[in-house]
């Protein structure tokens, strides 16, 4: 199959099937990178390179949890029901994103207490690292304004997942950045406070999601009773009539 047929075939889906086909080749992406940054961490001995890894990796599995949540969705009828998979998917990221900003800045604050880090990164790879960092971060941020949580809570979700892994490829970059041009000898220091600002946000923007869900949507969390649905069913049925 060509190029021509496969975007063909792409644009014939229905909207839902092509977000979860966005989806999914997002996580198959965020794998890959995953794995590539864990090649070269243990090839240049690099410290940041295996967080970095280990960070892409989580964010990978919680996508894949995203398309599994997506197609539970697509083959449930009720409204309610795709509506509290959604919302509590959102919900279980925004606490994911939360704990991994909390893990980051520790991790960057145990490297500034003891400045115990080693890189050896070759000057090609900042190029690298800074393409990917500043491109993820861009579509990121057109992402999460496109895709609002209440239109779509799973691929809203998914962005701002994205915006945390940018962040943490831009501290990478930094990273990269001082290795190569910098003889500053406090330079592993910056890169931590850098690392841990970055933290601090992720935590921010974890937190701001379950507030979020937990003030705006709660109702949309529970599992409605049967009385409830049956209530529900009924004035639907009226309506529609």
């Amino acid at each position: 199959m060509g190029a021509k047929e496969i975007v063909y075939k792409f644009f014939e889906l229905d909207k839902k099937d092509r977000k979860m086909y966005m989806l999914q080749v997002a996580t198959i992406r965020t794998a890959f990178i995953a794995l590539f940054k864990l090649i070269f961490g243990i090839i240049y001995s690099s410290v940041w390179f295996l967080i970095n890894s280990i960070f892409y990796g989580i964010l990978a599995y919680s996508k894949f949890r995203s398309v599994r949540d997506y197609r539970k969705i697509k083959k449930i009828k009720d409204r309610r029901a795709r509506r509290r998979i959604a919302y509590n998917n959102y919900l279980y990221n925004g606490w994911l994103l939360a704990l991994l900003g909390v893990a980051y800045l520790i991790i960057n604050f145990i490297i500034f207490k003891t400045g115990k880090t080693h890189n050896n990164l070759d000057g090609y790879l900042i190029i690298i690292v800074a393409l990917i960092s500043y491109f993820s971060l861009t579509t990121a941020i057109i992402e999460t304004i496109k895709y609002k949580r209440k239109k779509d809570p799973i691929v809203s979700a998914a962005c701002q997942g994205n915006i945390a892994k940018a962040l943490t490829s831009i501290v990478l970059t930094q990273v990269a950045i001082l290795d190569e041009f910098s003889s500053n000898i406090n330079r592993i220091k910056i890169d931590c406070v850098t690392g841990m600002i970055v933290g601090f946000v992720i935590i921010l923007l974890g937190l701001r999601m379950v507030i979020k869900i937990t003030t705006e949507d709660k109702k949309y969390l529970i599992e409605p009773r049967e009385s409830n649905i049956s209530i529900n069913n009924m004035w639907e049925n009226i309506n529609k009539k």
